[in-house]
């Protein structure tokens, strides 16, 4: 049961990615005044919205996630965003999640709590919530600190764990690496 939802889930994914391409046109290049005014305005070139439907790095966590039975499967997007606001590395907040509670599977009732805050006390409201607050802390507490990699983060965040951080970087590896399955497509000549 699980293979056929993870093909209809990738046959829907591939689909909504083939489908969300812009379509290819055929423009006559028109120099007006208007042009003109953009050039005087100075818009940088490197100033773009990114596409996470088709991100890989949310392809990856996703499929990972999904291989572990988390639910945060459906926050995938959410933690990459939160993690490029914050300038942090894509993987980090899903990695802390995997050592402090198996990916959500091992949470306090009720708490929304996957990365032991508190040591495990603290109840967030929503998954999205805990997301957020976890990768603000992240950056404000440990990134803007110096402390920008599992190891140096560790002593502060899991104190006395000497085995926290090379799960965490573990974890990153395994993310970054998932390979990415591709649906099986199906034809049928009659």
């Amino acid at each position: 049961m699980r293979k056929i939802f993870q093909s209809f889930f990738f046959i829907f994914l591939i689909t909504a990615v083939t489908l969300s391409q812009p379509k290819k046109t055929w423009a006559k290049t028109m120099v007006s005044s208007s042009a003109q005014l953009i050039k005087k305005i100075n818009v940088s070139p490197k100033v773009t919205k990114r596409n996470y439907k088709t991100d890989l790095r949310v392809l990856k966590l996703s499929q990972f996630l999904s291989k572990h039975n988390s639910c945060l499967v459906p926050y995938a997007e959410y933690l990459v965003k939160r993690a490029d606001f914050y300038k942090l590395p894509w993987h980090l907040v899903a990695a802390i999640a995997g050592v402090e509670s198996t990916f959500c599977r091992h949470i306090p009732y009720n708490s929304a709590n996957c990365w032991g805050w508190n040591n495990g006390n603290f109840r967030f409201r929503s998954f999205g919530y805990g997301i957020e607050t976890v990768s603000q802390a992240l950056a404000n507490r440990y990134f803007q600190k110096g402390r920008t990699t599992p190891e140096t983060i560790g002593p502060v965040y899991a104190p006395p764990s000497s085995t926290w951080a090379g799960k965490v970087r573990s974890f990153m590896y395994k993310i970054e690496n998932q390979h990415i399955l591709q649906p099986v497509i199906l034809s049928l000549n009659i």
